[in-house]
């Protein structure tokens, strides 16, 4: 019967810590989520929860350092996919089903096959300079349209990120 009682206890404790939290306008599931990951502490799982908040906030309005976090985030789960360069490269038969073989291949070393490119583009702008010039108008004018962001334009109205790069190539 007394180990009854604390489960009961527990669950209104529980009960209680998602109340509290839920009435700062947190949802149910962010809440039970938080609270497990601070091992129960209310007002740890409080902390991360504005942190979250104030990161999605910053995220929706496109300021903050949210651009440079999305870029690191997915040069992380790149470096996360690679392959050993020593299985990559160590040997080669030639596949009764070539496009399959392709395919698979493609999707099993894609963070190795994007390293190489990147690489490769990277020797081919120093031993060219004008590909320097011209990665740096591309990437002002993808800036540009990022820049637009959901804003309307006059007379057109909000755009998608097609047409805003596209707008953002014709001189102002």
């Amino acid at each position: 019967a007394e180990k009854d009682s604390r489960v009961c206890m527990g669950a209104e404790l529980s009960t209680a810590r998602v109340s509290r939290l839920t009435a700062l306008g947190f949802d149910v599931a962010s809440v039970r989520a938080a609270l497990e990951a601070c091992d129960g502490d209310v007002d740890r799982a409080e902390q991360l929860l504005r942190q979250e908040r104030a990161r999605r906030e910053t995220a929706a309005r496109g300021g903050g350092d949210g651009g440079a976090e999305e870029i690191g985030r997915a040069v992380n789960s790149v470096l996360r996919e690679q392959r050993p360069w020593s299985e990559f490269g160590e040997r080669f038969l030639w596949p009764e089903h070539p496009r399959e073989r392709m395919l698979t291949n493609l999707v099993y070393y894609r963070a190795n096959y994007l390293i190489l490119c990147v690489a490769a583009t990277l020797v081919a702008m120093l031993l060219v300079p004008q590909l320097l010039f011209t990665a740096g108008l591309v990437a002002m004018t993808f800036g540009g349209a990022v820049a637009l962001g959901n804003t309307p334009v006059p007379h057109i109205g909000p755009l998608q990120l097609e047409q805003r790069l596209s707008l953002a190539t014709v001189p102002a």
